[in-house]
């Protein structure tokens, strides 16, 4: 979050000032007219037309913000366990994140990426419970029923996982909203998040005891139990790619995950759960995060990493 020459953002004073709570000293701003790093600042035009610096000044935005209002800043959130929802209840039934009984909350729902993996869950028997789009609520998505904001979806339908396949500068506020209504496991499809968002989504996750898979995650999949994300791509594919064995995948690409599956199963062997855990720069699970899980996984006898 430090600039080139010293110079600190102040969004991202602010949000150390949060983390730490100590004051950041000031570093003094580049001379006028000029960009930290240097090079000449653009001088404004008079006759530039005034546009929002974030894509959460829409509409949709405001929508994300709105829901999030009664909570207060999202970074002095109440624990979960707090709130009276205690995550490890509703984990307590998985080896690996997800089995047959997860279900699943798809943010963004409508859009054409989020349509065409919603199918393939649900072909592949995974329970698709509800979506969200701002503005879009009423709707429904081959038979699942889309809502305005997180909260609504979650009084009605207690998902266990969400799957986030948003615009990258909604992706923030798209994941407070998981975080803050105790969904334990939130899948982030969505590549290239702006870091300064992605460390703010890990971190706030991290304190409230959520498991973030992702940026850029194509999902994970336990075979012939359910599968979160795009991971495998259609019911027919994921079905001959992954099949159940003892054997754990991590990957951060996603196309090496499936392509790891389809070696194992050349030689004999199947897979106990297979996650693709992102390849932004920013992530929310590492391979040393996920490992213990496989380890106390009774199912995998290997672990493959890539």
């Amino acid at each position: 979050m430090e600039r080139r020459g010293g110079h600190r953002a102040p969004a991202a004073r602010a949000w150390h000032r949060a983390l730490d709570g100590a004051d950041v000293p000031d570093v003094p701003a580049p001379p006028p007219g000029r960009a930290p790093h240097g090079r000449r600042r653009p001088e404004p035009r008079d006759d530039a037309p005034l546009r929002p610096r974030r894509s959460g000044d829409s509409r949709r935005g405001r929508a994300h913000r709105e829901a999030l209002a009664p909570l207060g800043d999202p970074r002095l959130l109440v624990p979960v366990a707090q709130r009276g929802r205690d995550p490890a209840d509703r984990r307590a039934r998985v080896s690996i994140l997800i089995d047959e009984a997860t279900r699943i909350l798809v943010l963004g729902i409508t859009g054409r990426e989020a349509v065409s993996f919603t199918r393939d869950i649900l072909d592949y028997g995974g329970q698709v419970v509800a979506g969200v789009t701002p503005g879009r609520g009423g709707r429904d998505v081959h038979g699942v029923p889309v809502y305005d904001t997180v909260r609504e979806a979650v009084e009605a339908h207690e998902p266990d996982a969400a799957v986030i396949a948003v615009p990258p500068r909604a992706l923030r506020d798209a994941s407070f909203e998981c975080i803050a209504y105790g969904i334990p496991l939130v899948v982030i499809v969505t590549e290239r998040v702006p870091r300064l968002d992605a460390a703010q989504v890990v971190e706030l996750a991290a304190r409230e005891g959520v498991r973030v898979i992702g940026p850029n995650s194509m999902g994970l999949i336990s075979p012939g139990k359910a599968k979160v994300g795009s991971v495998g791509g259609p019911a027919a594919d994921t079905a001959r790619s992954f099949v159940p064995g003892s054997v754990g995948i991590m990957s951060r690409s996603g196309g090496m995950t499936t392509e790891i599956a389809s070696l194992l199963v050349q030689h004999g062997l199947g897979v106990s759960t297979a996650i693709s855990i992102g390849g932004d720069p920013i992530i929310g699970s590492s391979f040393a995060s996920l490992l213990p899980l496989f380890e106390e996984d009774p199912e995998t006898e290997a672990v493959v990493t890539f």
